[in-house]
């Protein structure tokens, strides 16, 4: 898959999601490109389209009146603007024939899925059910209705020209449409008149002997398939297949014909459409990565569920999304953030057994680095500026080295006895110092204290004299209080007077 990884990843990245550049897993298109270089016209070739038909058809269990016909375009959302043109035609057709007891001034409106993504450009974003792609400078126009997966089919009446449905719901953790979900809304168009669109464009083939996830999982036609990821390489393109419904349409306001057609994309989808067609690839069991998946990540506790439709697989987490793209990043693995609390990959349909053991590898190590880090721990390192972690821990320890150390509790005896005698240590280490000091200046004067008594030098300090001075006897302290005793009557004698 190295050869299939975005221009702007480095070697040694995985993309996870690589099923969207080609569903093959190799890169098909440079000879498509080397042949089309010497083409004098970008649209003309008739027998492109009846190609694509041909292919389609033999790939899909649809019958020919559901691939009627197919348009390429340059953009995918070109393909959308088409099928919607085409679906409102024929609801006016419809209101037209209709007798005289219908209601004729009903206006055609579109219903689309809350969450699903169309594309950024104008018609895109009224079709998408993402409220960031709507702002002041995209006001929502008139004609679309949005509604949840739960509310869809009740908003589905007679007055829906066009039912516009993405396999996967974006409006939660990303989960597939269900069978029964698929059935009852094919019932319910078909009881409107209402033509059932299905954006394929950004879900590549999906295999287990379908090329389409609507009838893998439901088994129900379309009017109207989009389609692109995993076809066109990394070009922008889509690819319109046609109903006899639309196609009748298309052809009536002159859209049909192969001049409207993009060869370029064309040749890009048939060479992809032949490639899985000689490889067998759409036999392929599509569920073998999701269970050789959840196999490994059996244990992990940061992985809520898995949703599965075809080679797509979502995982939910019960992290943020966020945090996992880091993650991911620090392993050099590219997937695609699904919703605020899930992932999806999309391998190839042909994919070797060493590229899907490391891919699965890379992405168990991933959730192991989840799981190794707290909630908090995380979020600060999706919000770091890129800060090494190991010169942040070494930074944190010379802090706390530098740190004094926290004073023992008052109410720990050996910690109190511990300072009373480092206290009593100091003060005999300068009483010691202190006689030392003075017998080095004796010494050096040549002078004993008895004679310096004699000789009437001046006195020691307080200290000294403390030390040097004899105590009274029991005599000569009894004639002191006596004295002292004279004195304090004599003072009082002389404040009375």
């Amino acid at each position: 898959m190295s050869g299939l990884v975005p221009s702007e990843l480095d070697d040694g990245w995985i993309d996870a999601v690589s099923g969207r550049i080609s569903a093959t897993g190799n890169n098909i298109y440079r000879e498509v490109l080397r042949q089309f270089a010497d083409q004098t016209s970008w649209s003309g070739d008739a027998e492109l389209n009846e190609q694509l038909v041909s292919t389609l058809r033999s790939l899909s269990s649809d019958h020919a009146d559901a691939i009627a016909h197919c348009q390429s375009t340059a953009t995918r959302e070109l393909a959308l603007e088409q099928a919607l043109v085409a679906a409102r035609a024929h609801f006016l057709t419809q209101v037209a024939s209709a007798d005289s007891t219908s209601d004729g001034s009903l206006s055609p409106k579109c219903v689309c899925m809350v969450g699903s993504d169309h594309g950024d450009g104008i018609l895109g974003r009224m079709a998408s059910g993402i409220t960031e792609k709507r702002s002041a400078e995209w006001p929502l126009l008139p004609g679309f209705v949005h509604a949840t997966a739960e509310k869809f089919i009740e908003r589905i009446d007679e007055s829906t020209a066009m039912a516009l449905v993405s396999p996967i719901d974006g409006s939660g953790v990303g989960e597939p449409l269900s069978a029964d979900w698929w059935q009852r809304c094919r019932q319910r168009c078909d009881q409107t008149g209402t033509l059932l669109v299905v954006d394929h464009s950004q879900l590549p083939p999906v295999g287990n002997g379908y090329l389409f996830a609507h009838e893998l999982v439901g088994g129900v036609s379309a009017d109207a398939v989009i389609l692109s990821s995993g076809l066109v390489g990394d070009f922008p393109g889509g690819l319109l297949v046609a109903s006899n419904k639309i196609h009748d349409q298309l052809r009536a306001l002159g859209k049909s014909s192969s001049h409207a057609s993009h060869d370029l994309v064309g040749r890009l989808v048939l060479k992809s459409l032949l490639t899985l067609q000689e490889a067998n690839a759409l036999a392929i069991d599509a569920n073998e990565f999701a269970v050789t998946l959840a196999e490994r990540i059996a244990t992990r506790g940061c992985v809520r569920d898995m949703h599965t439709c075809g080679r797509t697989v979502i995982l939910e987490l019960d992290v943020e999304s966020d945090a996992w793209t880091h993650r991911a990043n620090q392993h050099r693995l590219h997937a695609t953030i699904a919703s605020e609390h899930s992932v999806l990959f999309q391998p190839p349909l042909l994919i070797s057994d060493e590229d899907q053991e490391a891919l699965i590898g890379r992405i168990d190590r991933v959730l192991a680095d989840l799981e190794g880090g707290s909630d908090e721990d995380i979020a600060s390192e999706t919000e770091s500026t890129g800060t090494d972690d190991a010169e942040e821990d070494n930074q944190a320890a010379w802090d706390d080295a530098d740190e004094p150390e926290s004073n023992e509790s008052d109410d720990d005896p050996a910690s109190d006895e511990d300072e009373d005698y480092e206290e009593e240590t100091d003060d005999e280490e300068d009483a010691l110092e202190a006689d030392e000091k003075l017998e080095d200046e004796d010494e050096l004067n040549g002078e004993s204290d008895d004679e310096r008594e004699i000789v009437g030098e001046a006195e020691p300090n307080e200290t000294q004299q403390s030390q040097a001075a004899p105590q009274p006897t029991e005599t000569e302290q009894t004639e002191l209080e006596q004295v002292e005793l004279d004195e304090f009557e004599t003072n009082e004698e002389t404040e009375k007077f």
